[in-house]
């Protein structure tokens, strides 16, 4: 049978105390450290999901907003081409208004100039028939023979 020894008793007795100044000097502070460790882990592990999802949040809104710019952007160029067609159309109007006046004004100027080229013509077609008879006068010839023939 197991024999019990005063050696045994102040063994068991120095492992206990042991046990105990352990516990409340080492496993209580490690525990602690540990625990405060955990919690201050699950707390930055808390922010980065926090965070995580703010910049979800802050992406959807920038998203958001781009995709309004850029509708913004195809309306302004929308507009644009329009008023630039709107200004492209009035202009080429406009030109072919211009040609039209210059053309007219040409034609006129040169039935002006032609009309007034055929009176100088008949003036100066006069002015010679007037030197010819004067001429054919003073020379006493008679008007029916002419140098071209007869006048009818």
């Amino acid at each position: 049978m197991l024999k019990i020894d005063i050696n045994l008793v102040w063994t068991v007795i120095n492992v206990i105390v042991l046990y105990l100044l352990l516990k409340k000097f080492l496993f209580k502070p490690f525990s602690n450290m540990l625990a405060s460790r955990k919690k201050l882990i699950q707390d930055d592990f808390d922010a980065a999901a926090a965070d995580k999802s703010s910049a979800k949040e802050i992406k959807a809104q920038y998203e958001a907003e781009l995709k309004n710019v850029q509708i913004e952007r195809e309306k302004i160029i929308s507009e644009a081409k329009k008023q630039a067609d709107q200004v492209y159309q009035e202009r080429l109007a406009q030109a072919e208004k211009d040609a039209k006046e210059l053309a007219e004004r040409t034609r006129h100027q040169l039935e002006e100039e032609r009309k007034q080229t055929e009176r100088e013509l008949q003036d100066a077609v006069a002015d010679l028939a007037m030197k010819a008879a004067k001429k054919a006068l003073e020379s006493g010839k008679p008007l029916s023979e002419g140098r071209y023939g007869t006048l009818r």
